[in-house]
């Protein structure tokens, strides 16, 4: 009779040891699957603040390179030197934008071609770019500002190689690139000083 008794006892014990087992198992692939996901989305973030710090840096080069060429009708934002705006016919060339009298306050724009310019010329424009990676809209947005950022007792300019300025010698350009993602919009910048082509 102890026998029959204790034969029950073990099928018992051994449910309840299989039921347990089941249930580490789960515990334990689920945390896998977990660690998964959070090394996957961690990857993913990663390589979207690469890519976006990439087209930041590409950013300030096309804005570098705007003010390098100089072209007459290559800035199509902001305001002339003379007075008057730099987004409608006839457009500005880079150093149209530096005066005393007439600062850029925050003017934002984006990289684009234009018409009216060399093949593959770059210009200026107002608006903010959808960019296009191998051919196709990216979840990335760039946009460039350009201002004077006059700061009482200090230099337009903070960038440390440069001594202060005034409104003529000098730009503060940054490219800001958002992206948005499940946890919220993301932003990278890259900021440059400028000088007019003329003045270099």
């Amino acid at each position: 009779m102890t026998d029959v008794c204790r034969r029950k006892n073990e099928k018992g014990q051994s449910l309840i040891e299989l039921l347990v087992a089941i249930g580490l198992g789960m515990v334990i692939v689920g945390s896998l699957v977990s660690l998964g996901n959070a090394n996957t989305r961690r990857a993913t973030q990663s390589r979207q603040e690469n890519q976006a710090t990439k087209l930041a840096q590409e950013g300030a080069e096309i804005v570098r390179n705007v003010r390098d060429v100089n072209w007459p009708g290559s800035v199509r934002m902001g305001n002339r030197d003379a007075g008057g705006s730099c987004s409608s016919s006839p457009y500005c060339t880079w150093d149209e934008l530096f005066s005393d009298t007439n600062p850029q306050v925050s003017q934002s724009g984006r990289v684009d071609t234009c018409g009216g310019l060399p093949i593959n010329q770059w210009c200026l424009r107002t608006g903010t770019e959808t960019v296009t990676l191998a051919g196709s809209p990216s979840i990335f947005s760039r946009r460039v500002i350009i201002e004077d950022t006059l700061i009482v007792g200090g230099s337009i300019c903070t960038d440390a190689f440069l001594p202060a300025k005034t409104p003529k010698d000098i730009k503060r350009v940054t490219v800001e690139v958002s992206w948005n993602t499940p946890t919220g919009t993301n932003t990278r910048e890259a900021v440059t000083c400028l000088s007019p082509k003329h003045r270099q």
